[in-house]
C-alpha cells in the first residue's frame, strides 16, 4: 500500500491557487469599475472615442471571463479603422 503523497500549501489547489482566483477577482471587479466610469460620460464623449451606451451595456454582460474594458477597446478599434478606410 503505497502512503498518500503530502500536498503542500503552495501546490496549485492551495494558497497559490486561491491567491490567483483573488487576484483575478479584483482584476475583473476593477475592470468592470473602470467600464461603469465610462458609462458616467455623455453620449458625445462616448461616440468621440468610438463607443456608444449599447457597447458599454454589451461589453457588461459578457460572460465574466471577459475583461469588459478590452473588448472595448477592441470595438473602438475596429470602428476607427474602418471609419479610416472609407476616408481614403
Amino acid at each position: 500500500m503505497k502512503a498518500a503523497a503530502a500536498v503542500s500549501p503552495d501546490s496549485g489547489s492551495g494558497r497559490g491557487g486561491i491567491t490567483s482566483f483573488i487576484s483575478r477577482t479584483i482584476a475583473h471587479w476593477s475592470d468592470r469599475r473602470m467600464v461603469h466610469a465610462i458609462s458616467q460620460l455623455d453620449d458625445h464623449l462616448l461616440a468621440d472615442i468610438g463607443l456608444s451606451r449599447a457597447d458599454l451595456d454589451w461589453a457588461l454582460h459578457q460572460p465574466s471571463s471577459g475583461r469588459p474594458s478590452e473588448e472595448l477597446a477592441r470595438l473602438a478599434a475596429e470602428r476607427r479603422a474602418r471609419r479610416n478606410r472609407r476616408a481614403i
